[in-house]
């Protein structure tokens, strides 16, 4: 399982600080996300009870303090077989700005209290 300790380099992503406005990420959160993270983010939306594997609990503080802010990124950007997880994550980067990515970071660090 690869962890969140990918560089700027290697993410292919901006680093640094990528936390923007937790507000617009909650409502892009509800808009993408939920159907198979849930609404609260504990993986457990419409679409979870027939995915395998399950989609990630981003309410799990200690997997989600694992994870870097770049591998978050990478893996909105460019879906999950961009680290080495599910193809069921798809790769939002072609519908989502860069700065609304940033706004899903900081929802998901709100939910994960990290």
């Amino acid at each position: 399982m690869l962890l969140g300790c990918l560089s700027a380099a290697e993410s292919g992503g901006p680093s640094g600080d990528l936390r923007a406005d937790a507000s617009r990420g909650r409502e892009l959160y509800a808009l993408y996300c939920s159907v198979c993270h849930g609404s609260g983010g504990a993986g457990d939306g419409p679409t979870a009870s027939w995915m395998f594997p399950r989609p990630t609990n981003h309410t799990d503080h200690d997997y989600m303090a694992s994870l870097s802010d770049e591998y978050l990124y990478r893996v909105i950007q460019k879906g999950g077989p961009s680290v080495g997880k599910s193809s069921w994550m798809a790769a939002w980067g072609p519908a989502l700005s860069n700065q609304e990515i940033r706004d899903l970071i900081a929802h998901i660090r709100a939910l994960s209290r990290t």
